[in-house]
């Protein structure tokens, strides 16, 4: 299994020949000029299979008994209740293509998934990372590991995601969101009514991106030092949201202002507690509680919104740019700003997350 201990070690190596990271919404890990995760995990995965494959992705949800891929194996069970679970426990690693582009993706199966339905963590980096490094940041493969889910990490054209304020010609996210779902539920037994979305920084809003334009297909989403309410956010149906910002984040600042360390741009005008107070003004929440979570982190719960769904926020003070509960973070304060140790926001992630499905 990987420990959160061996996610420090790999980070160590990784920042260790690391360049600057590039201009844009947020870097949380190293340039990609550093050595990829995909390469320096090979010491730590006993269970890795690292075959890379294009699979063209249609317009329509992908046919299993037509999509050939070399990530297949033979460990399918017969009496697997979905036409999947065709990719070995452990990591692989993949890349696909959506609307001309090519995306590689970073896929986590527990070795406890034997038959049966699971749910999907969809996991979004921040600019300048990729999937692998993501994965490793987070440690949610340990969490998937624990729990009996899966986890799929994306890596973005150029290593970002497009977002309302920076839309890129050529490219669909979202749709390719969609896209990857359907793919990875003809390679693993996915419960689709349990789909997830969570991410740092560009990846975190890009995750509350997919809350509005996606909530046909995610149940719940979980930003880590983002999220913005987009203009015209027009969900299908109310989605449970939650967010987690650092008072002191120089990257993308908790109070706007316009000004970052990354230069000025018009994402950095929005105010965090604002944005997600949006998301419940817009599913109608009707009561507002607050709770202390640790010595430093203050809970901003929004409740009785339509649908029984809850939007959540969690402000820490002091805090940087950073993954609350990732020995990772711990090693970037100087870069990134505080780490918390108030919570763990993978494990808070997903139980948050877990507790919806789409409606049947």
């Amino acid at each position: 299994m990987l420990t959160r201990s061996a996610i420090s070690l790999f980070f160590l190596v990784v920042l260790s020949c690391a360049s600057p990271s590039r201009d844009g919404v947020s870097a949380v890990a190293p340039d990609a000029s550093a050595p990829t995760a995909s390469t320096a995990h090979e010491v730590d995965r006993s269970s890795t299979t690292s075959a890379k494959v294009v699979v063209q992705m249609p317009s329509a949800p992908v046919d299993p008994t037509t999509t050939n891929s070399s990530i297949d194996s033979e460990d399918r069970e017969p009496n697997d209740p979905c036409p999947s679970s065709m990719v070995d426990h452990g990591y692989s690693s993949a890349e696909f293509v959506s609307g001309g582009n090519v995306y590689s993706f970073e896929l986590y199966r527990p070795s406890s998934h034997v038959t049966g339905a699971v749910p999907l963590v969809t996991n979004w980096h921040g600019l300048g990372s990729n999937g692998s490094q993501q994965m490793a940041f987070s440690g949610y493969a340990e969490l998937a590991e624990e729990q009996g889910f899966v986890v799929v990490a994306p890596t973005g054209v150029g290593e970002r995601w497009e977002l309302p304020l920076i839309d890129q010609e050529g490219r669909d996210d979202v749709r390719m969101a969609a896209e990857l779902i359907d793919l990875v539920a003809t390679k693993v037994c996915i419960d689709l009514s349990r789909v997830y979305a969570t991410g740092m920084s560009n990846g975190g809003y890009f995750s509350s991106v997919l809350a509005c334009r996606l909530s046909d297909r995610i149940a719940a989403t979980f930003s880590v030092a983002a999220v913005v309410f987009p203009d015209d956010c027009q969900p299908h149906r109310p989605i449970a949201v939650g967010a987690i910002h650092g008072t002191a984040d120089s990257v993308v600042p908790f109070h706007g202002g316009g000004t970052s360390t990354l230069g000025q741009h018009p994402l950095f005008d929005l105010v965090m507690p604002d944005e997600i107070r949006k998301f419940a003004a817009k599913f109608e929440c009707e009561t507002t509680t607050q709770r202390r979570v640790g010595q430093e982190t203050q809970l901003t719960i929004y409740s009785l919104c339509r649908d029984d769904v809850e939007v959540r926020f969690w402000a820490v003070e002091g805090g940087g740019h950073t993954w609350p509960g990732s020995p990772v973070a711990k090693l970037l304060e100087d870069r990134l700003g505080y780490a918390t140790e108030d919570f763990d926001a993978t494990e808070q992630g997903y139980q948050f997350m877990s507790q919806y499905s789409l409606p049947g």
